[in-house]
């Protein structure tokens, strides 16, 4: 048991060396942005969408502790949708908190991308794995704690692997499923706004629109830019790393 957690801390350690950037040709890329838009479609969005809610609570988890709020609760449900608990400091904190649910897939997602083609896809595997089983620690529901700990054990299991180049293509497909995950639910809100106003309850955008009096729409619209943002971005920061066919 002892030779097992001192491997276990070894791969970890290693996890967070760069390594050598791993020559994926454009096409590759392409394929994998597509294969991540198809787990978008509706046949596969009850399950593939389970990450991006994984993501967007955690969003609203960490804006809520980076402005001196506590964590109380994080649920995810089979419809994919999900609930976070906090409580503290009133005011700007709680709407920093109820914020950031819809950006954050893409940031992360933009993150993975860049992690996969810099040579840092191992280290962006084990801190979103590790960031993963500590999520466990507010989880309260069942369901959302079998997700949580497939969510950890995927990328984990890659990191345990120690294979570089498997490992940046893991966080590739990772990456964009999160980008087009991000993209699915903010069109999904949009609609909530738009045609299905009886499942309003649902919205950030209408929670922070009743506590702050500024109408709906202006919240869509910062989602929408936060989202946007991050795609320019990771664009910006994935377009020099990428390999010609070739």
């Amino acid at each position: 048991m002892t030779e097992f957690w001192g491997l276990l801390g070894a791969k970890l350690a290693a996890g967070f060396i760069q390594a050598q950037a791993p020559a994926i040709p454009l096409w590759e890329v392409l394929i994998v942005l597509l294969g991540a838009a198809a787990l978008c479609l509706p046949a596969a969005w009850r399950c593939s969408s389970l990450i991006t809610s994984l993501v967007h609570e955690l969003g609203h988890a960490g804006a809520a502790v980076s402005a001196g709020r506590i964590v109380t609760a994080i649920r995810i449900h089979p419809d994919h949708s999900g609930e976070t608990h906090t409580f503290g400091l009133a005011g700007a904190p709680a709407l920093w908190s109820m914020f950031w649910g819809y950006p954050v897939p893409s940031i992360i997602g933009g993150t993975l991308l860049w992690a996969a083609l810099a040579g840092w896809a191992q280290a962006a595997l084990t801190v979103g794995g590790l960031l993963a089983l500590l999520s466990l620690l507010a989880i309260r529901n069942r369901f959302g704690a079998v997700v949580v700990l497939a969510c950890a054990a995927v990328p984990l299991a890659f990191v345990w692997l120690g294979d570089p180049q498997i490992g940046a293509y893991a966080a590739l497909l990772l990456g964009a499923v999160l980008l087009a995950g991000s993209l699915r639910s903010f069109g999904e809100v949009l609609a909530v706004h738009t045609k299905y106003r009886d499942d309003l309850e649902s919205s950030d955008a209408h929670h922070l629109a009743r506590e702050t009096g500024i109408p709906a729409g202006v919240w869509l619209t910062l989602f929408g830019t936060g989202i946007a943002g991050s795609l320019y971005v990771t664009l910006i920061a994935v377009a020099p790393l990428l390999h010609a066919v070739g």
